[in-house]
């Protein structure tokens, strides 16, 4: 073989190794992208699932925030029933009354001066007022 042919053998040679090189590159690239296309597919599906979950999350306690705020409307509501009734005229009234009874006012000045009713004021005079209800004859 003449340094011609070597070097023509040698010129073919190192072509066709740097067409193998440049397939297998190429072939390795094209795994590459498949395998991060994959790899990606596979992290958006995760992202996708913890998005969902996270929003379900959301969603739940939106719920339960919304629950909670009915309730507090609801206790809202019976402490102010409940202050009403504490400040209504006729609990002065109560009070004035058993003032007076405590002070040796009769059932009938309760029932003049405060507007009760025989029974409220009968009561108010049993509870608060100065003599001691008469005892009953017989308990039997």
């Amino acid at each position: 073989m003449t340094s011609l042919d070597l070097a023509q053998l040698a010129a073919s040679a190192t072509t066709q190794a740097g067409i193998a090189l440049f397939a297998a590159l190429a072939v390795a690239g094209a795994l590459a992208a498949v395998l991060l296309a994959r790899a990606a597919g596979r992290e958006a599906r995760r992202h996708a699932t913890d998005l969902a979950l996270a929003c379900a999350r959301v969603a739940a306690t939106e719920e339960l925030l919304a629950v909670t705020r009915a309730e507090l409307a609801q206790l809202q509501a019976r402490l102010d029933q409940s202050l009403a009734r504490r400040e209504t005229p006729g609990t002065a009234t109560f009070r004035q009354a058993i003032a007076l009874s405590k002070h040796g006012a009769t059932t009938r000045q309760l029932i003049d001066t405060c507007g009760l009713s025989q029974g409220e004021a009968h009561l108010i005079q049993t509870l608060y007022g100065r003599e001691a209800p008469a005892a009953p004859a017989d308990l039997h």
